[in-house]
């Protein structure tokens, strides 16, 4: 019989929930924490031990009886438990963002513990692999919190853990489990995918590429990558070294140099084949217990016109597997880009400023779905903002509100609904935006009938925008608000430090923004 890699000494496990412990391999296992005992049953695929909830402390010894074979778990915890997920951005480390190597300096402590799932083409079959920093996928340890752990570890993990640790006193553990460039699909079963009519085309168009390919073929070409991704492990810039030498900002500037392997075809070792992800990686999770889900993902659906129903998907699939129908998700909203010109003519019905839209909707309307707003996050120059701080503070805010019941400001100011005066002026209301501020509101647009829209002049009072107007637009019918890629915005703030989220009051599929305002 054989224990999931996520069962080591010095892991967490999740307090007030059960304590699930699982693996592979026929016979029985028995299990003993703080005294109590409970033996396995058999599943699909393989075998389950649940032990009662417990609460936080520890360290403790978890004894392990696995058919006859005897194990020792030493330095285990109880406390709090989350799996932070999704891709690059998720997955960038902190020696990668800005200010990480000072920030790992006072990364010490024994009571925070990180754990990161390997990333594999093909499951069980360790490969290398490089992005951030080139990595042999072989099953990791838990590791305290320490200067070299935490360099190396997801920063909005990290960061994330940082707070909760300081907020509640309890241990806390963070599982880190992404793969850069990935789509949704590859997260969830293939079979859960399928099941979706409004998905299957999306399915067929893979199906029909990698039917392209013979079985010789797929192992050649995987042969083939994996010989280039040992190559450019070993010739390209080492990361770590230029980031250390001259900061996360001349780390952009070089991380494209060098060699690089050319990428795998839609076969399905390929990291975005429809359920690639979730058997390499996610399902080696299941069921253990976590607090919530903290998921950074979508720059690479952009294109997506059907990103609210994966998220659901993957909301609903992630319940179902993990045995908590009620395990919350805690996504951030995609930090601008430059992927078009600041005013060129932009499809309304895809790109980030579309997905972003989705992604409200699904905070809006999935229950236990919350959404932390990185609008005033981005970065011109690299898809990966090299802060990593402020979005792991604004979920941490979430997670505190609503998981943890603490009455802190954590969603940011939203539209509510919109009027017009009979002087051509529109009137903006909104929700979560007590003590609104800013100096000086800027991209804001409005237009009439024709779906023209020009920058509108604003004046605030109290908690609504009023008087939002441009001569051009003498009968108003439309107002958008930082519906860009890469919005340039003078940000309205609440009592938070929260930024109003980006909003269109239309749904036309063809507009165009003028500069000119007279």
């Amino acid at each position: 019989m054989k224990l999931e890699a996520i069962f080591q000494s010095k892991m967490i496990f999740q307090r007030e929930k059960p304590i699930r412990i699982f693996g592979t391999g026929e016979g029985t296992a028995n299990a003993t924490l703080c005294g109590v005992s409970a033996s396995s049953v058999r599943t699909e695929k393989g075998w389950l031990i649940t032990l009662p909830p417990m609460p936080a402390g520890g360290p403790y010894t978890l004894f392990l009886d696995l058919n006859g074979e005897r194990k020792e778990l030493n330095d285990v915890l109880i406390g709090e438990v989350f799996l932070a997920s999704g891709q690059s951005n998720m997955e960038m480390p902190l020696f990668r963002t800005e200010g990480g190597f000072d920030e790992a300096g006072l990364a010490k402590d024994d009571e925070i513990r990180l754990y990161t799932v390997p990333r594999r083409l093909v499951d069980g079959q360790p490969n290398c692999n490089r992005h951030f920093e080139s990595l042999y996928s072989t099953d990791t340890e838990w590791k305290n919190c320490t200067e070299d752990s935490a360099l190396h570890f997801s920063a909005i993990g990290y960061y994330f853990a940082k707070e909760m640790r300081a907020a509640l006193g309890v241990p806390v553990g963070i599982v880190s489990c992404n793969w850069g460039g990935c789509v949704l699909r590859s997260f969830v079963p293939r079979d859960a995918f399928a099941s979706l009519p409004p998905l299957r085309p999306e399915l067929e168009r893979v199906d029909a590429i990698a039917s392209g390919y013979t079985e010789e073929e797929q192992t050649r070409l995987l042969a083939e990558f994996l010989r280039d991704m040992e190559k450019q492990c070993r010739e390209s810039l080492d990361t770590f070294e230029n980031t250390r030498i001259g900061g996360s900002y001349y780390a952009v500037a070089h991380d494209a140099m060098g060699f690089h392997a050319k990428p795998l075809p839609l076969i399905p070792c390929s990291p975005n084949y429809p359920g690639h992800n979730w058997e390499t990686m996610v399902r080696h999770l299941v069921p253990f217990s976590f607090r919530g889900v903290l998921w950074y993902q979508g720059e690479s659906e952009c294109e997506s016109l059907l990103y609210f129903e994966k998220y659901k998907l993957l909301l609903d699939t992630w319940r179902e597997q993990f045995l908590d129908p009620e395990l919350p998700f805690i996504a951030a909203e995609l930090a601008p880009t430059y992927r078009c010109s600041r005013f060129q003519q932009q499809s309304d019905i895809k790109g980030f400023a579309f997905l972003r839209e989705q992604q409200q909707r699904a905070a809006d309307e999935l229950p236990n779905s919350y959404l932390a707003t990185l609008v005033d996050c981005g970065d011109p120059a690299d898809i990966h903002p090299c802060d990593k701080r402020t979005p792991a503070h604004r979920m941490w805010l979430l997670a505190y509100r609503y998981l943890f019941g603490e009455n802190v400001v954590a969603d940011a100011p939203r539209f509510e609904r919109i009027a017009f005066s009979p002087e051509g002026e529109a009137l903006l209301f909104f929700r979560n935006a007590k003590k609104l501020f800013v100096s000086a509101p800027r991209d804001f647009w409005i237009a009439g009938e024709d779906g023209i829209f020009y920058p509108a002049a604003v004046s605030i009072a109290g908690d609504t925008v009023l008087r939002l107007r441009s001569p051009r637009v003498p009968e108003p019918k439309y107002v958008r608000y930082a519906f860009f890629d890469y919005p340039h915005v003078g940000f309205l703030y609440n009592e938070g430090g929260l930024p109003l989220m980006p909003f269109r009051t239309d749904r036309l599929t063809r507009a165009s923004h003028r500069t000119e305002t007279a």
